[in-house]
Formats: structure tokens, sequence, C-alpha cells
């Protein structure tokens, strides 16, 4: 495993090697990289044709194992609409995060609406 990004003082952080930013999607929620984001590398053995390390954000990676469901919230709802109300109404194990927070966000469904959202704003 090699990690990539900001150092976030975590031991694979310490441990293992620093990676340049992937050129890649990451392999959770199939979003580009960009210069605030960080992650890790992990080995892949698949077929021939398939890359031998896979990149993930640091959230989505936490997110595919259970870890954490931390999301945007954006005038008072998630971004990406799992609950049609505020975090008081949300279930347990959910989380937020401000809008200008999202790089800690957790939810693909937030990271990809936020995408969007920041690609727009760009435009």
């Amino acid at each position: 495993m090699r990690w990539f990004g900001k150092n976030w003082g975590a031991p694979v952080c310490r441990d293992t090697e620093h990676a340049e930013m992937p050129t890649s999607k990451c392999a959770g929620c199939e979003l580009p990289f960009d210069e605030e984001d960080r992650g890790v590398l992990l080995p892949f053995v698949g077929g021939p044709e398939d890359p031998p390390e896979l990149a993930y954000h640091h959230g989505c990676l936490l997110w595919s194992v259970g870890v954490s469901n931390i999301h945007i919230l954006k005038h008072g709802l998630p971004l990406c609409a799992f609950q049609p109300g505020p975090p008081v109404h949300w279930p347990d194990g959910h989380q937020w995060v401000r809008e200008h927070e999202w790089p800690k966000a957790t939810c693909p469904g937030c990271r990809k609406a936020n995408a969007v959202d920041r690609e727009k704003s760009r435009a």
C-alpha cells in the first residue's frame, strides 16, 4: 500500500511510501482526483489488462469498509438526498461536514453531487 496527498497523521502515512497523485479515477466513487485529495493506492491482482494498484480517496476507502458515513450538508440537507430531513433525523452512524470541508466527506453520493456543483461553479 502507498498513500498520496497531504499527510493526515495515520500510521500509513508514517510507515509506507508516499506516491504522486493518481491520474486514474477513484475505485470507490469513480471521480478523478484533484490537488486537495488524499488517499491510498492498494495492490490489485486482476486480469492482465487491469492496473497493479487501485486508487481510493481516503473517505471512499473508509466508506467502502463501513467505517463511517460523512455527508456534505448544503442548506441543512445532505447533498446525496439519502434522507429528506436535517441531521437530527438521520440514522445513527451518519455525520456531516459543511461544503467547504468536502474532502472530509465519505459518502460517495455527496462527493459526486459536490463535484458536479464545483464543476458548474467553475463554468
